[in-house]
């Protein structure tokens, strides 16, 4: 006997004779306890955000996470330190990539996090 027929179950096991229209199974069930994963329309927030450093920026991913669309202008940290700048984007880009959203540039200073609800056509 071959390893493959020792752990194998024969066909007729297989066989099921449950007869599931009769039992009401398939019948609609209560749905109250399954979650939305979109916010209702109603519910759409925006945020904008004017980050002064790169510590800022768990802030802006908070906001990513509680689903707001973020609107991020980064002229401040321009100005006071250029190299801040790109690391809120690599932050923000790893945490939107996280939660299935993406960021994507709108001018040289301001830029778009999305949650993953929102598609953004170009």
């Amino acid at each position: 006997m071959g390893l493959l027929q020792m752990f194998s179950r024969p066909e007729e096991e297989y066989y099921d004779d449950y007869d599931y229209e009769e039992s009401g199974r398939y019948e609609e069930e209560d749905r109250s306890n399954v979650a939305n994963l979109y916010p209702p329309a109603q519910q759409f927030k925006i945020a904008t955000m004017k980050p002064t450093e790169y510590n800022d920026a768990a802030k802006i991913a908070n906001e990513l996470m509680n689903l707001s669309l973020v609107v991020l202008n980064t002229s401040e940290v321009q100005k006071r330190n250029p190299d801040d700048v790109r690391r809120i984007l690599d932050f923000l880009s790893g945490a939107a990539y996280a939660e299935g959203g993406t960021v994507k540039r709108v001018s040289s200073d301001v830029f778009l996090v999305t949650p993953r609800f929102i598609d953004l056509l170009e």
